[in-house]
């Protein structure tokens, strides 16, 4: 009997961690939708005409080249110390789940130099993949010991090759802080170079490729590697040819500074912008992304949930901020939906939303939505997780780590009830239909 009782209290202690980590493992749409943008982009779902993409190619290009002009004005010194100051009084935790110090914080505020910003302006490209930072250090900071993967200082990443405009420099010359199209940041120096007048001249050739792959491989006439290229990353055009294009890409000299050289790309993983914005063309793009693992800020060279809808938008010449809430607030048509009830939210989604050209916002995160499931919402979006209702006084979570096609109630199994119908806040559609060709959704299989 002793037994039996010592083994009944040891199980009531578990239980909770053994839910919960059941939990973790159901979720429910992951095993019952296909995983594959082929079951839901039926053909002749939309079209959207040329003169309609023309328009979004020309602001894009203009923003994506503007840090290479000098016609906006610096963020205030007021707003970057603020930066430092929030983590100072908050210095959170590393990498390794020890509490960071003020006096870290304080080491990195004296390397910042920030008495003489500005202190530099020169125009620069990024040579790889590289992260922006509040702050000009590699290393990570966490609200919490497990607040992985959710690295504060990280604001986004940029692609290889991005204008730039540098705007300081840190004391040890480590660091860059600078202007990139969407964001502010510091951004290690090892990742960029200072480019010239003639070099940016070169570069605007008017002509451009955008990669319709991910994560591309390229590679100098040397077959040296020179970085991965990732889905709406932007190449001039200098030759195109039946299969392939030949494009500049910079490179480091050994002086630091940036010059062109040619590369070849194969039209298979490329395409002249504005790539014409179709079903089979987004089915291109999205069926690329599935499955691609979740990255805070960029982190890793993987994506968060308004970085990939970006990037899934990039090569058909349409902008998107790099938040969330800029998105929805900035891609189009914007419908608000905050304090509606659930069903009324539900029904003007099925009504007004265009498959794979309206967003879906929530504060702090935001999904693409696909079309009918079973007369219900379906979105795509790269999500890390979900919190449920609480049990033994523990939240239930279940974590998905990547991008993912759902219905908007991913997990209904063990109790969990997190249906994000519910903190759905607004939707945008990327083209009103009555500026567009659009053919209404069917119900997808």
């Amino acid at each position: 009997m002793k037994r039996f009782i010592t083994a009944c209290l040891v199980y009531l202690v578990l239980l909770p961690f053994v839910y919960t980590s059941a939990a973790a493992t159901t979720v429910k749409d992951l095993r019952i939708l296909p995983q594959d943008h082929t079951h839901y982009l039926t053909p002749g779902l939309f079209s959207v005409s040329k003169s309609m993409q023309d328009p979004r190619e020309l602001r894009y290009m203009t923003l994506y080249f503007s840090p290479w002009l000098s016609d906006r004005t610096p963020p205030s010194l007021d707003n970057l110390t603020g930066h430092f100051l929030r983590f100072m009084e908050n210095p959170g935790y590393g990498e390794n789940k020890k509490k960071r110090t003020s006096a870290w914080m304080e080491k990195l505020w004296q390397n910042a130099d920030m008495e003489n910003y500005p202190n530099a302006d020169m125009t620069a490209i990024s040579l790889t993949t590289a992260n922006l930072r509040f702050v000009p250090t590699d290393k990570p900071r966490y609200n919490t010991p497990d607040g992985y993967p959710f690295d504060r200082f990280q604001i986004s990443s940029i692609a290889p090759n991005t204008p730039l405009r540098i705007l300081h420099v840190t004391a040890d010359k480590a660091w860059f802080l600078v202007r990139a199209p969407q964001v502010y940041g510091w951004i290690a120096s090892r990742d960029m170079a200072v480019v010239n007048p003639t070099f940016i001249h070169t570069w605007r050739t008017g002509k451009y490729a955008a990669m319709i792959r991910d994560k591309i491989p390229l590679y100098d006439q040397y077959g040296n590697f020179l970085f991965e290229a990732p889905i709406g990353a932007i190449f001039p055009i200098v030759e195109e040819r039946d299969a392939t294009f030949r494009v500049l890409v910079a490179v480091a000299d050994s002086n630091k500074r940036g010059v062109s050289i040619s590369v070849s790309l194969s039209k298979e993983v490329a395409s002249v912008r504005p790539l014409h914005l179709t079903e089979q063309n987004m089915l291109k793009i999205t069926n690329d992304l599935i499955n691609e693992p979740y990255g805070w800020g960029g982190l890793y060279q993987n994506r968060d949930c308004s970085a990939m809808l970006k990037d899934i938008f990039a090569p058909f010449g349409i902008w998107l901020p790099r938040h969330s809430a800029d998105q929805v607030k900035e891609a189009g048509y914007f419908i608000d939906l905050a304090d509606m009830p659930r069903q009324e939210k539900e029904k003007i989604i099925l009504e007004q939303g265009v498959p794979y050209l309206t967003l879906l916002w929530m504060k702090g995160h935001i999904m693409l939505y696909m079309g009918v499931h079973d007369g219900k919402p379906l979105i795509f979006h790269n999500v890390w997780g979900m919190t449920g209702k609480k049990r033994w006084n523990k939240p239930l979570r279940v974590y998905i780590g990547h991008a993912a096609i759902t219905t908007l109630s991913p997990v209904t199994e063990n109790g969990f009830q997190d249906d994000l119908i519910d903190k759905i806040m607004g939707m945008a559609l990327i083209f009103h239909p009555e500026n567009a060709e659009f053919v209404s959704s069917p119900e997808t299989d």
